[in-house]
């Protein structure tokens, strides 16, 4: 009941003034003067079955904070600084500063992936893809190992440089995932479950700031909402994956059609699925009236026949 009640509750969006990225990071994050900033993707509480996606971003703290970060000299406050300018669409400054950080400290691993995502702000994916790809043999554990998803991201924008249908053909995770969800996890041995578990783990982890920062239409933020909702619909359950493929939908996919066809058949999977439940749970209710039925006409059988008996007996 609880998963029927949750589907009706389990996405909350909204979008935000400039495109984002999931690689961003701060040497000094500041939770308390951004008023819940980051706080972009969780689940309702503890044990919850509906995924939440906020955006809570208070530019006017960001406009206080950029000018305590603009009067620090050394280079994690330079790098803060770069974040809070790549969060107000700041995106050419925030690349300038960090372009020249990059030069006394190349191996800093908040100054690489910054940089890289600051490319990727200024629509240079060859240039993110390099130093991404840096930031991740600096620290491969950053982002819950996620990291691979955002070279693959990026991949995929080169590719889409050159070829604009690409992701009619392709998937960005490549995940495979066929029609008939059910068929599917059941043919699974229990190392491919395990393993589907972590990449929706770390797909969340990298859809928290993407998707609060992007607004739609963005065919990328559809494609990993897609696979997401795939994810959720065989890990956690179908209930929980619908709102999930109407999120992508509403990015305005590539492959429109595609998501279309499966969130209605897993639609009506539910309804189904619902409908035999209900119709066991009346048999079993019509099954049990029946047998209440005979029973009590049995006793009542029984009384009139003692009573027959004991009306014999007074005669005699």
């Amino acid at each position: 009941m609880s998963k029927t009640i949750n589907f009706w509750f389990a996405i909350i969006f909204c979008f935000c003034f400039n495109n984002g990225y999931s690689c961003i990071n701060e040497y000094e994050e500041d939770y308390t003067t951004l008023n819940g900033s980051y706080k972009h993707i969780t689940k309702e509480s503890e044990g919850s079955d509906g995924y939440y996606f906020y955006n809570e971003t208070d530019k006017f703290a960001l406009y206080d904070r950029i000018r305590a970060l603009k009067e620090r000299k050394d280079f994690k406050g330079k790098s803060d600084y770069a974040v809070v300018l790549m969060r107000l669409g700041e995106h050419k400054e925030a690349l300038n500063v960090l372009e020249s950080l990059i030069k006394d400290h190349p191996n800093e691993y908040n100054v690489v992936v910054n940089l890289g995502t600051a490319y990727e702000l200024n629509n240079k994916p060859e240039l993110a893809l390099k130093y991404i790809s840096k930031a991740v043999k600096l620290n491969p554990l950053s982002h819950n190992e996620s990291e691979w998803i955002h070279e693959e991201i990026l991949k995929a924008k080169i590719a889409l440089k050159t070829n604009p249908d690409y992701l009619m053909q392709n998937s960005i995770l490549n995940l495979q995932i066929p029609h008939d969800i059910k068929a599917y996890y059941k043919s699974l041995d229990e190392k491919k479950k395990l393993q589907l578990f972590e990449v929706k783990n770390q797909l969340l982890w990298q859809l928290k700031e993407r998707i609060s920062l992007v607004a739609p239409p963005d065919p990328i933020v559809a494609d990993l909402l897609f696979d997401f909702a795939n994810l959720i619909a065989i890990t956690e359950s179908i209930e929980i994956a619908i709102p999930l493929y109407n999120q992508s939908l509403r990015y305005l996919p590539d492959n429109f059609n595609e998501i279309l066809e499966r969130r209605d058949s897993l639609i009506r999977m539910t309804y189904w699925t619902g409908l035999r439940r209900y119709a066991y749970l009346l048999s079993v209710i019509s099954f049990l009236a029946m047998v209440l039925f005979f029973f009590i006409k049995r006793n009542k059988k029984l009384k009139a026949k003692k009573e027959l008996t004991m009306q014999a007996i007074e005669t005699l």
